[in-house]
């Protein structure tokens, strides 16, 4: 129960900071939107700083745990990048508003938050690798694939691909389909 309010918390905050900025956002109106007092979430987070701190670790951690679990299940390399792409089109689109105040409020974030970014980053990149390996292991891959390089452009192209139809186009991630870039990217991989 404790846990829900929490994220409840971090929710509200996330549609908060999205409309108002960091510093014109209130506690009082992501209580409102929580639908709890103002005081409930001092209970939870000591300062709107580290309510937004935290906001970025729930989203982080919420991220790289549900792609793990797309990885885990037995599919063909092909099938588990299509899983890959449409899992991070959705969580994109389910937390755009998260997505929009990082990008905008950078100088909030303090340099330890900004490190362990990279490091939950590096982490998301040691992921894609164990899939690489898979696949190359299954001989659905090229043996001497650079694993490293193959991740940055998985990556790359994923952000990319959503970032640009979520952002610019506007479209649903229901109306995106990731195949054709998939193929383009299996080419090279293969």
């Amino acid at each position: 129960m404790k846990e829900n309010k929490r994220v409840e918390i971090i929710n509200a905050a996330a549609t908060v900071f999205s409309r108002d900025g960091f510093h014109g956002a209130k506690m009082e109106n992501i209580a409102k939107g929580a639908n709890v007092g103002k005081g409930t979430i001092y209970g939870y987070f000591d300062s709107k700083e580290e309510l937004f701190k935290e906001m970025i670790r729930h989203t982080m951690n919420e991220y790289k745990d549900g792609m793990e679990k797309v990885l885990k299940i037995e599919r063909s390399i092909k099938e588990k990048m299509i899983g890959l792409f449409k899992y991070h089109g959705g969580f994109l689109n389910k937390h755009v508003d998260i997505a929009k105040v990082v990008m905008s409020e950078q100088e909030v974030l303090p340099r330890e938050m900004k490190k362990e970014m990279i490091e939950d980053n590096i982490g998301l990149f040691k992921i894609i690798e164990g899939m690489l390996k898979e696949g190359i292991e299954k001989g659905e891959l090229r043996d001497d694939l650079d694993i490293e390089l193959a991740s940055l452009c998985i990556i790359g192209s994923i952000s990319q691909f959503y970032g640009k139809r979520i952002f610019f186009d506007r479209k649903s991630c229901d109306d995106i389909y990731p195949e054709p870039m998939v193929d383009m990217i299996l080419q090279g991989l293969k």
